[in-house]
């Protein structure tokens, strides 16, 4: 659920697990209900999504990571000189 944002995908869940917590607009919310969850999935698959925020960032994570990573290694390096 946390990639689909990005790759605007629409996501189904499934059960009370989520609620309460913030969520991006690709989502549907249902019960243990067989045919909550048909007519959740069809709606879905009818969806043309395009530009969905994700609010758990824009997918380049890692590479945010890794670059922060390495100017934490060059400053150091130049540190320990």
């Amino acid at each position: 659920m946390i990639e689909a944002p990005s790759l605007n995908l629409a996501a189904v869940n499934i059960g009370p697990r989520q609620k309460g917590r913030e969520q991006a607009k690709n989502v549907i919310n249902v019960d243990y209900n067989r045919k909550q969850i048909i007519k959740a999935i069809s709606k879905t698959l009818s969806w043309r999504l395009k530009n969905i925020k994700n609010l758990y960032g824009d997918g380049n994570t890692a590479k945010k990571v890794l670059k922060f990573l390495k100017l934490l290694l060059t400053k150091q390096r130049y540190e320990n000189k």
